[in-house]
């Protein structure tokens, strides 16, 4: 009897480890997941505002130099 009694200690001790070990790593696995949605959200912004901010410079030149046709065309 003893001698069970001290297998289930022993496994007792190695499920608690592995149970310790599996909850830091579950909580390092969120910390990573969440650091990378952070950064996607922070390259995907600066993407879409690079973007923007070239079509927006695409149509302001194209409206000058649509409007210098027109007054060149126009003297």
């Amino acid at each position: 009897m003893k001698r069970w009694t001290q297998r289930v200690a022993v496994c007792w001790k190695k499920w608690t480890a592995r149970s310790s070990v599996l909850e830091e790593v579950d909580t390092a696995r969120t910390s990573v997941l969440e650091e990378v949605g952070t950064v996607r959200t922070s390259v995907l912004d600066e993407e879409v505002d690079t973007a923007r901010s070239s079509v927006v410079d695409e149509e302001v030149d194209t409206a000058r130099s649509s409007v210098l046709d027109e007054e060149v065309d126009s003297a």
